[in-house]
């Protein structure tokens, strides 16, 4: 069985999503965006491509999992769901939260700041 929130289709499939499918698919992408954040302060190219729009990319992969997941327990409310929905907000705003105490992101985003690059942009 395919997990609808990881598909990258162009729609999400509403009618697909089920409440089990909310944790693994969160777990599994907050794991890739933390590997993506560590990949990307291990290259060293502290660019506004590297780290902005790399950075950007890796929120964007989380909010079209999550965003469906939050629409539905708006419309679609079940107990099942409430449930699966709280867990995950649990990760994400942990997550969140580390990610913005993140020091060597942060000195990467200063770097871009503070690079010839940034009054161009």
């Amino acid at each position: 069985m395919t997990n609808p929130l990881l598909e990258t289709s162009a729609l999400p499939r509403f009618s697909a999503i089920r409440p089990e499918h909310i944790e693994p698919a969160i777990d599994t992408i907050l794991d890739e965006y933390q590997a993506g954040i560590v990949a990307m302060l291990a290259d060293g190219e502290y660019s506004f491509a590297a780290i902005m729009q790399g950075g950007e990319a890796l929120g964007d992969r989380l909010s079209r999992a999550w965003s469906p997941v939050s629409h539905l327990h708006g419309v679609k409310d079940s107990e099942a769901l409430r449930e699966a929905y709280s867990a995950a907000q649990d990760k994400i705003v942990a997550f969140e939260n580390a990610l913005g105490q993140n020091r060597a992101l942060y000195a990467a985003v200063k770097a871009v700041g503070e690079s010839a690059e940034f009054p161009t942009l």
